[in-house]
């Protein structure tokens, strides 16, 4: 094999492909506008004024995003068999206890349903008692102040009418009765601060219902209570063999009979889902601080048993026509 040649290789000194003086970078003037640009830039003003790019408005939008947590269900009246459980549908509460015919007995003097979405409920202490069910459930030793309070307040009321009537012997009845105003409506005031202190401060808008719609009325109010449409609860008087022709009372309840605009709210709500017509009778409101006083529609203390009626509230279609049609005149005029 014959040798092979040698090659000689020169080393060749590396020189940049581009020099200062190259037009690569731009003629001088150029050059000299990009080297003021640099000077006078702001680095700390760029980051802080910098658009986001994709990736950071996407991380920001996930940061700010709130997590949502699964609703807890709360029920004041779990283990209450004439209530709604939270282990029944809707549909199975109503089979299981129809008010038309389920019958009413002493454990079953009203059937029940609680809006289990509504936070306030937790305020609701459900405690066991042998005793049926009359009432929302509440803290009872405060509930037992309040009647403790209220009918002494009462008694007073009594006996200042005693007193007026013995100053003012002689005089009909209608004048003793005006005397007594001052003193009713600051007896009333007081109930009212009394029932704040306690915490006995529930209400009921009331419906009377004729027993053949009982059903049909009573699934439209459970369904609205469920569904957080309606108020705190509800509840619907059972079948009584002996007033089989007594039109049936619903009452659907709120937490506050002095928060106006609740009460109105869901006296609204009902009108929106047909269980009031403007045009009828109007339907009243009562609290419970005065069922638990006993001060009903004939109370000798001459206090009106109901706060509000829905015609404070809606004003009724025939009233509303007869106010359309002045303004009509008027504008002609």
């Amino acid at each position: 094999m014959p040798p092979k040649k040698r090659v000689k290789v020169e080393q060749v000194q590396d020189e940049p492909y581009l020099s200062d003086d190259s037009s690569f970078y731009g003629d001088a003037s150029t050059k000299a506008e990009w080297e003021e640009r640099a000077d006078n830039f702001d680095a700390a003003s760029w980051w802080a004024n910098m658009p986001l790019s994709l990736t950071q408005l996407a991380n920001t939008n996930l940061a700010m995003k709130k997590e949502v947590k699964p609703v807890k269900l709360y029920n004041p009246l779990e283990g209450d068999l004439s209530a709604r459980q939270l282990t029944e549908s809707l549909e199975e509460f109503l089979q299981r206890l129809p008010p038309r015919t389920t019958r009413i007995s002493f454990d079953r003097p009203w059937i029940w349903i609680a809006n289990p979405y509504t936070a306030s409920n937790s305020d609701f202490t459900a405690k066991s008692t042998d005793a049926p069910r009359e009432d929302p459930p509440g803290d009872m030793e405060s509930r037992h102040r309040f009647q403790t309070a209220g009918k002494a307040l009462l008694d007073e009321l009594s006996q200042k009418r005693s007193q007026v009537e013995a100053e003012m012997k002689g005089k009909v009845a209608a004048v003793i009765t005006r005397a007594m105003h001052k003193y009713r409506d600051e007896t009333v005031r007081k109930i009212h601060e009394l029932a704040a202190e306690t915490r006995t401060t529930t209400g009921k808008w009331m419906l009377f219902v004729d027993p053949e719609d009982v059903n049909a009325v009573w699934r439209v109010v459970a369904k609205g209570v469920a569904e957080n449409e309606l108020g705190a609860m509800a509840k619907v008087a059972p079948a009584d063999s002996e007033k089989t022709r007594e039109a049936r009372l619903i009452c659907i309840y709120t937490y506050n009979f002095q928060d106006k605009e609740d009460v109105e709210r869901i006296l609204r709500q009902m009108k929106s889902l047909g269980l009031i017509e403007t045009k009828g009778k109007p339907i009243y409101y009562k609290c419970d601080a005065y069922t638990l006083l006993g001060i009903t529609s004939r109370n000798p203390y001459n206090i009106k048993a109901s706060l509000y009626a829905s015609t404070d509230f809606i004003q009724p279609e025939r009233q509303n026509q007869r106010y359309l049609k002045r303004q009509a005149a008027d504008s002609v005029q």
